[in-house]
């Protein structure tokens, strides 16, 4: 079961949410345990309420040099990857059909500006045509979403524990952005999702099965 908002999706997500999610229900989350991330219940995606720990390390360093070197043809891809520094630190990759960049930072900012995964998770501050909730590897709180100016990227960011997700973000080619910025029209939602929404969330799935074999959104600090 996933939640999922987009003018494919149809407004299905939405009432589950209004039915479940609004802090009436107790979600059946289990207990923060050792180990290995807890199993996650599928329905969890339909609530809101739920218990996002933050005393987790980060799973990445946002440096290229950190990921295993078989990962990148297991991801299919042949670009050179580029540790980006500065304002937006992560692994950058540009290929033919477009760019991701991965990474996982710490909200920064002014507090009361700062966004949690709990605020991506509910939705707070994004308004996209396709916003879906999952539960990645049976352990992994996951959200995908269309984001850019023009819906030009879509994002898959992870809950690993720690207090920003792990991020994977997959873009159409630059070039393609600004005749789009210059048309003053989106990218075709459907074929976004098809494209690029599929490939980030795939992507997701090898890279935290690489960098946390044994974790989950319900794995203890330690």
């Amino acid at each position: 079961m996933s939640l999922v908002r987009s003018r494919l999706g149809g407004a299905l997500g939405l009432l589950i949410v209004g039915l479940l999610a609004a802090g009436c229900v107790t979600p059946p989350e289990p207990p923060l345990g050792t180990g290995s991330g807890a199993v996650l219940d599928k329905s969890l995606v339909a609530y809101d309420n739920l218990d996002f720990q933050t005393d987790r390390r980060p799973i990445f360093d946002n440096t290229c040099e950190s990921l295993p070197p078989e990962v990148f043809s297991e991801l299919g891809l042949t670009g050179e990857p580029m540790t980006a520094e500065g304002i937006y630190v992560g692994c950058s990759i540009t290929e033919s059909w477009g760019g991701v960049f991965f990474s996982q930072t710490a909200p920064a900012g002014r507090e009361s500006q700062r966004r949690y995964f709990v605020d991506t998770w509910r939705g707070t501050g994004i308004y996209p045509d396709h916003f879906r909730r999952w539960i990645l590897d049976e352990r992994y709180y996951t959200v995908t979403y269309e984001n850019g100016s023009v819906g030009n990227e879509c994002t898959t960011a992870v809950h690993t524990g720690y207090q920003g997700p792990f991020e994977v973000a997959v873009s159409i080619p630059r070039e393609e952005s600004d005749r789009l910025h210059l048309l003053d029209e989106d990218y075709p939602i459907d074929q976004l999702i098809a494209d690029y929404c599929s490939r980030a969330e795939e992507m997701a799935e090898v890279l935290v099965a690489a960098l946390d074999p044994e974790g989950g959104s319900r794995l203890a600090a330690g």
